[in-house]
């Protein structure tokens, strides 16, 4: 493990955290409502999968517009310190945030329907794992 490896990752990581949360951004209800629909659910209630399309089956609207600015956040705070080198310790911070919003936004019971979308977990949380372990660690910004 090496800086460059953890910056390559850290880049595909907040890459695919922006790519996500500007879709979920720009939902808007009436296609969002077509989603939950189509996911074989209803819209309301606060846990469930924030990952793809089953996140329309257990989060209100709201609730998964604000994991889209989440991930925004995330993304922003996994590559501007670094880069900055300004507040590093926000980088392995912001990787650890990761994994829980992903923990918390994932429904395992989909994820055993869905095993692209379960693999794409597991790889967002080992990489962000990977990027908080090698950033607190010997290779810290």
């Amino acid at each position: 493990m090496n800086n460059i490896s953890l910056w390559i990752i850290t880049s595909f990581l907040a890459t695919g955290l922006v790519v996500d949360g500007h879709r979920r951004l720009g939902s808007s209800p009436v296609a969002y409502a077509a989603l939950a629909r189509a996911s074989g659910g209803g819209s309301g209630g606060a846990a469930g999968a924030a990952s793809g399309s089953h996140g329309a089956r257990y989060l209100s609207h709201g609730a998964y517009r604000n994991v889209g600015a989440l991930q925004l956040v995330a993304a922003v705070g996994l590559m501007v310190p670094g880069l900055l080198r300004t507040a590093t310790l926000l980088v392995p911070l912001s990787a650890c945030g990761v994994i829980a919003l992903l923990l918390w936004a994932t429904d395992v019971r989909d994820l055993g329907r869905d095993h692209r979308r379960g693999v794409s977990v597991v790889v967002a949380i080992a990489a962000a794992a990977f990027v908080a372990y090698g950033r607190f660690g010997t290779w810290a910004l």
